[in-house]
């Protein structure tokens, strides 16, 4: 959730630390012992948790690559418009550059 939180906020150089924290969530979650219990004869909880983490990897994984798709679509058109201003820049001085 806080990696979803810090996307949707385009706080991006937060990401890497959050990271850290997941991972040090995750070490935390293997290391519980999941055992269930004589009272607990049901796995539901676990399994929720489980799928909860998962779809939040999922939305954490599906938004990163909509926000990679979107720069790697402005660092194109930024690239055309240096090749356009530079074709410009070229035909301007040639033309001028040129005895009369």
């Amino acid at each position: 959730m806080w990696e979803l939180s810090a996307i949707s906020n385009r706080q991006w150089e937060d990401l890497p630390e959050l990271k850290k924290r997941k991972g040090l969530l995750a070490e935390r979650l293997r290391e519980y012992d999941w055992t269930p219990g004589p009272e607990d004869h049901d796995q539901m909880d676990l399994t929720m948790l489980k799928s909860q983490i998962s779809d939040l990897e999922y939305q954490s994984r599906q938004k990163i690559q909509v926000q990679l798709k979107m720069i790697k679509g402005q660092l194109n058109s930024l690239q055309s418009q240096k090749q356009y201003w530079l074709d410009c820049l070229n035909i301007y001085f040639r033309k001028y550059s040129e005895p009369v």
